[in-house]
């Protein structure tokens, strides 16, 4: 990821991954040397590839921010990687209760947002000593989302040194639009232009069964001028979050004529072999509703619709069951002519996509049967499809239509809705009755 990072212009990637022990739990505790090994594998690739490392730590789960021995864990664990070429570090204090754990932070301190302006401080100062001038420092604060500032952005702007970067997601936890005025706001509060991380193309809070295949959008023109720096939070997916970060790097080279579905055919042409373009532009019609945009297989939608509203016509089924076949056979080209990573990453998703064009198939059928009637035949297939959907309602992955995100990180009400399919499966196995 690093090499591609290098390779397509992006300049830092930023290590704080929530299962390493000693980012997070064992923060105070030095890295094994194997793992330090490893680490310092990392920040070679990196100053080769042009990227800048950034190492983070995240101690507030158990850090006393005005204890001077805890502050020396923290320095000493951040001179143990300095010493590794690091010359850029964070501080997250995301994720965190947002009261104080310990009576002496409640005496020595107004507010968390004073005890973290001065750890900040004190961190920072430590590190010149330790690395120089060259050192950078991200401040991840507790209070990261919004855009109406709180007592807590007045404390860390009126005590946090104006060379910390402070980061920022927007106007929400998952933001499907950001503009330069959400940024000045949320700056007003903190004192400086906010470090923007961008909380897509991650899924975690889907649980991984949904691979946003689409570019990123709703981040407007004027939003990079308000920024001190910007960065994506990719999924668990590598070989799939890089065609989202070619678009990113659209957005960022040309953000004024920034065209997410042309940004998003050209990541796809760029890293995937030709002769499976079309069939994968195809594909990720059906795999790319998000926060961002909700919108999935519009197409599939519509002809469903027609089918659900004139379901006597022969002419809306005929043109829907050619639609799924056209589709059953590019997904299953694309099943052939997929190698490698990306394969195996979206092999559920293209499993599940098969059965359920199967099942819209063999529904269309049975719509056509029963038209003449019901018959011991159609019956029989009505449980066949029963089967199916219950074969695919086991199945965790979302496509086609189906989103299931149940949270209102992104300001809007979860939405729990299935695939378009299954709706023409519900429709096909009650005519049977008719």
């Amino acid at each position: 990821m690093i090499k591609f990072l290098g390779k397509n212009g992006f300049n830092i990637y930023i290590y704080a991954p929530k299962d390493d022990p000693y980012h997070r739990e064992k923060w105070a505790e030095p890295y094994p040397r194997d793992l330090l090994g490893r680490l310092a594998e990392l920040v070679d690739v990196s100053n080769r590839s042009g990227v800048s490392f950034c190492f983070a730590i995240s101690p507030g789960l158990s850090m006393t921010y005005s204890s001077e021995n805890d502050l020396d864990k923290l320095t000493s664990k951040f001179r143990e990687v300095a010493k590794l070429g690091i010359r850029w570090f964070g501080l997250f204090l995301d994720d965190i209760p947002q009261e104080f754990q310990h009576e002496q932070d409640k005496r020595a301190y107004k507010s968390l947002g004073e005890a973290h302006a001065h750890l900040c401080n004190r961190l920072e100062k430590g590190l010149r000593e330790i690395a120089g001038d060259g050192v950078r420092l991200i401040m991840c604060p507790t209070q990261y989302v919004g855009v109406e500032p709180a007592e807590y952005h007045r404390a860390i702007a009126d005590g946090l040194s104006p060379a910390v970067y402070v980061m920022w997601t927007g106007k929400y936890v998952l933001s499907p639009t950001i503009t330069g005025e959400d940024a000045d706001s949320f700056g007003r509060g903190i004192g400086r232009k906010p470090f923007l991380w961008d909380n897509y193309p991650v899924n975690d809070y889907v649980s991984q069964n949904k691979v946003f295949l689409g570019p990123v959008k709703g981040r407007t023109p004027d939003l990079m001028e308000h920024l001190s720096g910007f960065v994506s939070n990719p999924m668990n997916q590598e070989e799939a979050s890089k065609l989202v970060l070619i678009t990113y790097r659209e957005y960022f080279r040309d953000h004024l004529r920034y065209d997410p579905d042309a940004a998003w055919g050209r990541a796809v042409k760029e890293l995937l072999p030709r002769p499976i373009c079309k069939d994968f532009m195809a594909f990720s019609e059906h795999s790319r509703a998000c926060f961002l945009d909700y919108s999935e297989s519009q197409r599939l939608e519509q002809l469903v619709k027609r089918v659900l509203e004139k379901p006597k016509e022969l002419g809306p089924l005929n043109v829907l069951a050619r639609y799924l076949t056209r589709q059953r056979r590019s997904v299953n080209a694309l099943r052939q002519g997929l190698k490698g990573p990306l394969k195996g990453e979206l092999k559920p998703a293209l499993r599940k996509v098969v059965l359920l064009l199967e099942i819209g198939i063999v529904s269309t059928d049975l719509l056509k049967r029963t038209r003449r009637g019901s018959t011991k035949a159609s019956r029989k297939k009505a449980k066949i499809i029963d089967s199916m959907v219950h074969v695919a309602q086991q199945d965790e992955s979302q496509v086609l239509g189906e989103l299931r995100i149940l949270s209102s990180m992104d300001g809007r009400k979860p939405v729990e809705r299935d695939s378009f399919i299954l709706d023409l499966a519900r429709l096909a196995t009650s005519s049977k009755e008719e």
